[in-house]
């Protein structure tokens, strides 16, 4: 359950990929020991830059937010610090971040996935030699299957901590 009562934004400017302190606006909500949610957010001006399509299937309706699970353990002032380095950076050109408090509610865990093989099914007869977008100069290189039409998350890890997956192969 995320309680949006404590929800404060990243004043940083820059939080570069690894960090695991970042300054806020308000940390009176937050105590050491504290379930976050680390939020990183999108804006048009980041899909612009990396020439990303926002019309496509995949990344519509901008922004997006990545967030990323972490538990509080240092607050001094407005700076907080977080169990686990950041796997993005929060830029505030690019949209800026926010933290925010919640309870993990029906969380499970110590559950893992072993020693599985999952093969997904495809078209072999669908292939193509271009690579890149054809607006652009395009690169035409070996032939490869590509064949989009089939399955392509075998494992999905949703709502659960100290989880695994050990032993797995996806083909």
């Amino acid at each position: 359950m995320r309680e949006t009562s404590t929800i404060s934004a990243v004043t940083d400017d820059y939080v570069p990929f690894g960090a695991r302190s970042f300054h806020v606006a308000d940390t009176g909500p937050f105590h050491v020991g504290d379930t976050a949610i680390v939020r990183r957010f999108t804006n048009r001006a980041w899909f612009d830059t990396l020439e990303i399509d926002m019309d496509s299937n995949i990344w519509k309706n901008e922004p997006k937010t990545f967030d990323f699970d972490r538990i509080v353990t240092s607050i001094k002032g407005n700076l907080v610090t977080v169990d686990v380095p950041l796997t993005c950076p929060i830029e505030a050109a690019w949209g800026g971040g926010e933290i925010l408090r919640y309870t993990a509610v029906g969380r499970i865990s110590r559950v893992g996935v072993e020693n599985q093989r999952c093969m997904s099914d495809f078209n072999r007869t669908v292939r193509t030699r271009e690579y890149g977008n054809m607006d652009r100069s395009p690169y035409i290189g070996d032939e490869y299957y590509s064949d989009e039409n089939h399955y392509f998350n075998f494992i999905s890890i949703d709502n659960a901590e100290n989880a695994w997956v050990r032993n797995v192969t996806a083909l």
